[in-house]
Formats: structure tokens, C-alpha cells, sequence
């Protein structure tokens, strides 16, 4: 496996600040049985996009801020 950080995750635990590779791993097993479960499927489907918008833009908006922080530190 490749040893880098996706923005997705730096948004996440920014937001979170759980650090824990035990979290991502409950969550892995988590989206396999919805996978293998359509009913449990569906409850997540159930989700309005209003929800999803929201976690989406916050998400982002953390990977945008930690960018901005980053570039502060660079010395031009």
C-alpha cells in the first residue's frame, strides 16, 4: 500500500481528531455488510443530499483550510 495521505482524510480528522487506524478499519467492515446487506443499504440511501452537501462542503473546506495553513508556512 502506498504511504500518503488523501485530502478526504485530513478534512476528517481535522474535523474529528481521531487519529486511529482501529476507526478506519471498523469502518472498512462497516461498508463491506452494506454492501452485503441492501436493506441496511437502503436506510443509508435514505440520507437526504441536503446532509451529504453539508458534510461534503465542511469536509472540504477543512482540506482547503489545511492547504492555506501549509502554504502560510512556505517562505517565498
Amino acid at each position: 500500500f502506498p504511504y500518503t495521505a488523501f485530502a478526504q482524510n485530513v478534512g476528517l480528522v481535522a474535523i474529528t481528531g481521531v487519529r486511529s487506524r482501529h476507526v478506519a478499519t471498523v469502518a472498512g467492515v462497516i461498508l463491506v455488510l452494506l454492501g452485503l446487506l441492501p436493506k441496511m443499504a437502503a436506510v443509508v440511501e435514505g440520507i437526504p443530499l441536503a446532509v451529504l452537501g453539508g458534510a461534503g462542503v465542511a469536509l472540504f473546506g477543512m482540506v482547503a483550510a489545511s492547504g492555506v495553513r501549509t502554504l502560510a508556512k512556505v517562505k517565498f
